[in-house]
């Protein structure tokens, strides 16, 4: 998935500019934040007054509050408007990470631009969070709209009783992310924590077989289909 996000924003997927790559690998794997002020966060990203994000926490917040928005922009990214990560309550331009991706095409000196950086970031999560155009500030714990955080909570429901997975990334030429190893019982134990129940981790491959046993057994017409700019695609068949 962490490949497929990186790919998004290369000039390999129609991207402008290769710096767009290049200013978000600053915040991800650089942490590019903690070269900047609290104050020049806040200022850049619009943080509304009342948002109860603290200081300490401001930082990698707001990275998570802008993986957010490029994960679900990749997941959307169609060659046509599309409510469709919007759950039908607004719309994403044709290829949001193309034009999102505008706002950080320019080569900038971390040190003395950092304002520019951060303002092109915010600009760039702001084609999914604001698609009305008509927010004045953010809220970093807000969903983007009640249908997506309905949605949001479904899924995680179902990751963790039917679709447990592991997700985990690491920095390299095709990952534009930190290193974030993943640790199945943590996992486990924040799933009990929200759902009062602990994931089977075994129940999608005893429910549905593995592709070793489809291969073995005669089973046909199975086919999971991604398009070349869906970052599940890792997982299917282009």
């Amino acid at each position: 998935f962490a490949q497929g996000l990186t790919y998004d924003v290369t000039t390999n997927a129609g991207v402008s500019s290769s710096f767009c790559e290049t200013n978000l690998r600053q915040l991800f794997a650089n942490d590019g934040l903690q070269n900047a002020t609290v104050d020049q966060i806040r200022s850049s990203f619009r943080i509304c007054r009342d948002d109860n994000t603290t200081d300490d926490s401001l930082r990698s917040d707001v990275t998570g509050w802008i993986d957010e928005a490029l994960s679900y922009m990749a997941m959307g990214n169609f060659p046509y408007p599309s409510s469709y990560i919007l759950n039908g309550k607004g719309e994403l331009p044709a290829f949001p990470i193309r034009v999102a991706c505008e706002y950080l095409a320019d080569e900038f000196a971390f040190e003395s631009e950092t304002t520019k950086w951060l303002e092109g970031l915010a600009s760039f999560a702001g084609v999914y969070y604001n698609y009305t155009k008509s927010l004045s500030c953010n809220e970093l714990s807000a969903p983007v709209n009640k249908e997506a955080q309905i949605v949001g909570a479904l899924w995680d429901y179902q990751y963790c009783s039917q679709m447990f997975q592991v997700f985990s990334q690491r920095t390299s030429s095709k990952d534009m992310f930190p290193n974030n190893p993943w640790n199945g019982d943590n996992v486990a134990e924040d799933c009990y924590a929200r759902h009062g129940f602990y994931p089977d981790r075994y129940h999608f491959p005893l429910v549905y077989g593995t592709p070793h046993d489809w291969k073995h057994t005669g089973v046909s017409n199975i086919v999971w289909s991604q398009g070349e700019y869906d970052p599940w695609k890792g997982g299917g068949v282009v």
